[in-house]
């Protein structure tokens, strides 16, 4: 049974210009993102996954090659597209509910379904309890969740993640994967998770994007068919973990081998 495409990228290049140099960072990338999956992206530090990320969202042009979501060109930010960053990017004067519901105030819908919105996703979170504190009074896990239901609360078609755990703890950061895992099940949204964690791409992901080193182009796609829950240190976990550590030293010795 086919899948299908939400997001087309085709031969996507981006430079930027830095002290009158030229910096690539993508060269001709070319992959699909499915309706429905997982999609993490690996690569070696700097390799230009953000800069990827930050182009689906619109905040980033691409400089050639063409990016369509649902078949239409992205020209700019839009609500069907979301974005969760490394830090919380929380706003501290607003609580739990305030910061959630940010993102409908400009939606014309009534009070009683803004609550209902907001409520729906206080409870998927586990933030019953929590709704009237501000962020300075969250753990870091807790304001994390917060950020991942605030960008779902517009109910977008495609959730944009860069390293969102990467700043947690190794504990938080584990319950973090599970309940981003329970939140994908339930939403049934369309994720793009960049991490720099080989054990959480092959934890959390459908398909993992191995990019090469700067500038970034598709080495490969994997497909991971191991059912959720998985065991990172099964032989399974292991084998897919070892190749991608193998493609992405490689990558990395080629970088220090040219730069």
């Amino acid at each position: 049974m086919g899948r299908n495409v939400l997001v087309s990228i085709q031969n996507l290049t981006k430079v930027f210009e830095k002290d009158d140099t030229e910096i690539t960072a993508l060269q001709r990338l070319t992959i699909d993102v499915f309706e429905g999956e997982l999609l993490c992206i690996v690569g070696p530090t700097g390799c230009g996954k953000t800069t990827l990320l930050r182009i689906l969202a619109g905040l980033e042009k691409p400089g050639s090659g063409t990016i369509r979501f649902e078949g239409q060109e992205i020209r700019g930010p839009a609500a069907e597209r979301s974005m969760v960053f490394q830090e919380f990017a929380l706003f501290p004067w607003r609580n739990v509910e305030k910061n959630i519901s940010f993102g409908l105030e400009n939606k014309s819908l009534t009070k009683e379904k803004k609550n209902e919105i907001v409520n729906g996703f206080v409870s998927l979170a586990n933030l019953k309890g929590f709704e009237h504190s501000h962020p300075r009074d969250l753990s870091s896990g807790m304001k994390q969740r917060v950020a991942i239901v605030r960008a779902l609360a517009t109910d977008p078609k495609l959730l944009l993640m860069d390293e969102p755990f990467g700043s947690l703890d190794a504990q938080t950061r584990n319950i973090m994967q599970k309940e981003l895992l329970k939140i994908w099940a339930e939403t049934g949204k369309t994720i793009v998770f960049v991490t720099h964690s080989v054990d959480e791409a092959v934890l959390l992901a459908c398909r993992i994007a191995i990019l090469t080193s700067r500038p970034a182009s598709l080495k490969r796609v994997l497909e991971v068919e191991i059912p959720h829950p998985r065991d990172i240190m099964s032989s399974e976990s292991i084998q897919i973990r070892t190749g991608i550590l193998k493609e992405l030293e490689a990558e990395v010795q080629k970088s220090l081998m040219t730069h």
